[in-house]
Protein backbone atom coordinates (compact mmCIF):
# COMPACT_ATOMS: atom_id res chain seq x y z
CA UNK A 1 0.00 0.00 0.00
CA UNK A 2 1.43 3.53 -1.32
CA UNK A 3 0.59 6.28 0.87
CA UNK A 4 0.37 9.61 -1.68
CA UNK A 5 -0.38 13.41 -0.42
CA UNK A 6 1.38 12.55 3.01
CA UNK A 7 1.19 14.44 6.19
CA UNK A 8 2.46 14.39 9.68
CA UNK A 9 1.14 16.08 13.01
CA UNK A 10 3.29 15.91 15.82
CA UNK A 11 3.04 16.40 19.38
CA UNK A 12 5.62 18.87 20.86
CA UNK A 13 6.23 17.94 23.78
CA UNK A 14 4.57 14.35 24.42
CA UNK A 15 6.27 12.23 21.80
CA UNK A 16 2.91 11.52 19.62
CA UNK A 17 2.79 11.68 16.14
CA UNK A 18 -0.25 11.21 13.41
CA UNK A 19 0.82 9.97 10.07
CA UNK A 20 -2.01 10.22 7.54
CA UNK A 21 -2.44 10.35 3.65
CA UNK A 22 -3.99 9.38 0.70
CA UNK A 23 -3.78 5.23 -0.42
CA UNK A 24 -2.47 5.65 -3.81
CA UNK A 25 -4.93 5.19 -6.72
CA UNK A 26 -7.87 5.25 -4.16
CA UNK A 27 -10.55 7.57 -2.50
CA UNK A 28 -9.35 6.37 1.02
CA UNK A 29 -6.89 7.96 3.71
CA UNK A 30 -4.61 5.78 5.67
CA UNK A 31 -4.17 6.82 9.73
CA UNK A 32 -1.95 5.54 12.31
CA UNK A 33 -0.98 7.39 15.55
CA UNK A 34 2.43 6.29 17.00
CA UNK A 35 3.80 7.27 20.22
CA UNK A 36 7.60 7.20 21.47
CA UNK A 37 8.30 3.98 23.52
CA UNK A 38 11.45 2.35 24.71
CA UNK A 39 12.12 -0.54 22.89
CA UNK A 40 12.39 -3.58 25.12
CA UNK A 41 15.54 -5.29 23.08
CA UNK A 42 17.88 -2.63 23.97
CA UNK A 43 16.07 -1.70 27.48
CA UNK A 44 18.48 -2.41 30.71
CA UNK A 45 18.42 -0.71 34.11
CA UNK A 46 21.02 1.92 35.37
CA UNK A 47 22.51 0.20 38.83
CA UNK A 48 20.82 1.56 41.95
CA UNK A 49 24.72 2.55 43.36
CA UNK A 50 25.28 6.17 42.35
CA UNK A 51 21.87 7.26 40.50
CA UNK A 52 19.80 7.17 43.33
CA UNK A 53 17.31 4.41 41.29
CA UNK A 54 17.23 2.05 38.52
CA UNK A 55 15.84 4.27 35.69
CA UNK A 56 15.31 2.54 32.31
CA UNK A 57 17.49 3.22 29.56
CA UNK A 58 16.85 2.50 25.92
CA UNK A 59 16.49 3.58 22.43
CA UNK A 60 12.99 5.28 21.78
CA UNK A 61 11.34 3.86 18.66
CA UNK A 62 7.80 5.26 17.02
CA UNK A 63 5.51 2.36 18.10
CA UNK A 64 2.30 2.16 17.00
CA UNK A 65 -0.91 2.61 18.60
CA UNK A 66 -3.99 2.46 16.08
CA UNK A 67 -4.55 2.77 12.45
CA UNK A 68 -7.20 2.77 10.36
CA UNK A 69 -8.43 2.98 6.81
CA UNK A 70 -11.20 5.71 5.95
CA UNK A 71 -13.06 5.21 3.09
CA UNK A 72 -14.38 6.73 -0.08
CA UNK A 73 -12.75 10.45 1.90
CA UNK A 74 -9.94 12.12 0.21
CA UNK A 75 -11.82 14.01 -2.24
CA UNK A 76 -13.12 15.68 0.53
CA UNK A 77 -9.69 16.41 2.41
CA UNK A 78 -8.16 17.26 -0.89
CA UNK A 79 -10.36 20.41 -0.19
CA UNK A 80 -8.64 21.92 2.48
CA UNK A 81 -5.49 21.85 0.88
CA UNK A 82 -3.53 25.19 -0.10
CA UNK A 83 -0.31 25.34 -1.44
CA UNK A 84 0.66 28.55 0.17
CA UNK A 85 0.94 26.36 3.22
CA UNK A 86 4.37 25.12 1.79
CA UNK A 87 6.17 22.42 2.93
CA UNK A 88 3.54 21.77 5.99
CA UNK A 89 0.74 22.32 3.55
CA UNK A 90 -0.45 18.55 3.45
CA UNK A 91 0.09 18.64 7.38
CA UNK A 92 -2.51 21.95 7.68
CA UNK A 93 -5.11 20.76 4.96
CA UNK A 94 -5.79 17.09 7.25
CA UNK A 95 -5.56 19.35 10.20
CA UNK A 96 -8.03 21.58 9.00
CA UNK A 97 -10.02 18.47 7.30
CA UNK A 98 -10.35 16.56 10.49
CA UNK A 99 -11.56 19.80 12.85
CA UNK A 100 -14.88 20.05 9.61
CA UNK A 101 -15.22 16.41 10.35
CA UNK A 102 -15.65 16.88 14.84
CA UNK A 103 -17.95 20.11 14.00
CA UNK A 104 -20.09 19.06 11.49
CA UNK A 105 -21.12 15.26 12.92
CA UNK A 106 -21.12 13.67 16.13
CA UNK A 107 -20.09 10.32 14.52
CA UNK A 108 -16.93 11.68 13.30
CA UNK A 109 -15.95 12.34 17.00
CA UNK A 110 -15.66 8.82 17.88
CA UNK A 111 -14.05 7.69 14.69
CA UNK A 112 -11.42 9.98 15.14
CA UNK A 113 -10.91 10.39 19.06
CA UNK A 114 -8.13 7.10 19.61
CA UNK A 115 -6.17 9.18 17.05
CA UNK A 116 -6.43 12.99 18.31
CA UNK A 117 -6.68 12.46 22.03
CA UNK A 118 -4.30 15.16 23.75
CA UNK A 119 -3.26 16.88 20.84
CA UNK A 120 -5.01 20.49 21.51
CA UNK A 121 -4.26 21.19 17.86
CA UNK A 122 -7.59 19.19 17.13
CA UNK A 123 -9.10 21.53 19.74
CA UNK A 124 -12.88 22.71 17.67
CA UNK A 125 -16.30 23.33 18.23
CA UNK A 126 -18.05 20.14 18.50
CA UNK A 127 -20.86 18.88 16.87
CA UNK A 128 -24.54 18.34 18.28
CA UNK A 129 -25.03 15.03 19.29
CA UNK A 130 -21.70 14.45 20.03
CA UNK A 131 -21.44 12.58 23.54
CA UNK A 132 -18.88 13.13 26.00
CA UNK A 133 -18.05 12.69 29.66
CA UNK A 134 -18.18 16.11 31.40
CA UNK A 135 -15.69 15.06 33.83
CA UNK A 136 -14.13 11.89 35.48
CA UNK A 137 -17.06 11.23 37.84
CA UNK A 138 -19.58 10.44 35.51
CA UNK A 139 -20.41 6.74 34.51
CA UNK A 140 -22.92 8.45 32.02
CA UNK A 141 -22.12 10.68 29.38
CA UNK A 142 -23.77 13.92 28.33
CA UNK A 143 -24.75 14.47 24.92
CA UNK A 144 -24.45 18.20 23.21
CA UNK A 145 -27.88 19.65 22.63
CA UNK A 146 -27.30 22.85 21.85
CA UNK A 147 -24.33 25.15 21.51
CA UNK A 148 -24.55 28.89 22.18
CA UNK A 149 -22.10 31.76 21.56
CA UNK A 150 -20.15 30.94 24.91
CA UNK A 151 -21.71 27.19 26.19
CA UNK A 152 -22.39 23.92 25.19
CA UNK A 153 -26.01 22.62 26.96
CA UNK A 154 -25.95 18.94 27.16
CA UNK A 155 -28.01 15.97 28.60
CA UNK A 156 -27.24 13.37 30.62
CA UNK A 157 -27.66 9.84 28.29
CA UNK A 158 -29.13 8.39 30.63
CA UNK A 159 -31.55 10.61 32.77
CA UNK A 160 -32.13 13.44 30.38
CA UNK A 161 -33.53 15.32 33.41
CA UNK A 162 -30.20 15.81 33.71
CA UNK A 163 -29.05 19.22 32.12
CA UNK A 164 -25.26 20.57 32.58
CA UNK A 165 -24.17 23.73 30.61
CA UNK A 166 -20.48 23.72 30.28
CA UNK A 167 -17.84 26.70 28.65
CA UNK A 168 -16.86 25.68 25.22
CA UNK A 169 -13.29 26.18 26.04
CA UNK A 170 -13.45 24.07 28.65
CA UNK A 171 -15.49 21.37 27.07
CA UNK A 172 -13.66 21.40 23.75
CA UNK A 173 -10.08 20.51 25.76
CA UNK A 174 -11.90 18.26 27.93
CA UNK A 175 -13.23 16.32 25.12
CA UNK A 176 -9.26 15.45 24.12
CA UNK A 177 -8.01 13.95 27.46
CA UNK A 178 -7.26 10.54 27.37
CA UNK A 179 -9.40 9.47 30.03
CA UNK A 180 -12.43 9.78 27.47
CA UNK A 181 -10.95 7.12 25.95
CA UNK A 182 -10.75 5.70 28.28
CA UNK A 183 -14.38 6.01 29.68
CA UNK A 184 -15.38 4.76 26.31
CA UNK A 185 -13.41 1.45 26.75
CA UNK A 186 -14.88 0.57 30.20
CA UNK A 187 -18.55 1.65 29.04
CA UNK A 188 -18.68 0.59 25.97
CA UNK A 189 -23.08 0.09 26.12
CA UNK A 190 -23.21 3.93 25.84
CA UNK A 191 -22.02 4.36 22.70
Amino acid sequence: MDIVNYGMIEHPTQGIRIIIGNIEGTNNIYMKRESLQIDEQTRRVKSAIGYGGGAPLGQMVWTEECSKIFTNIFRLAKFYYKSSDGETAWDEAYIRFIKYLLSSNSLNYDQFLPFITGMKIFETTLAKGTKVFVNKYDYHPYRIMETTSSHYVMKNDSDESKTVEVMKNELEKIALEKWQLEYRKGYPEYF
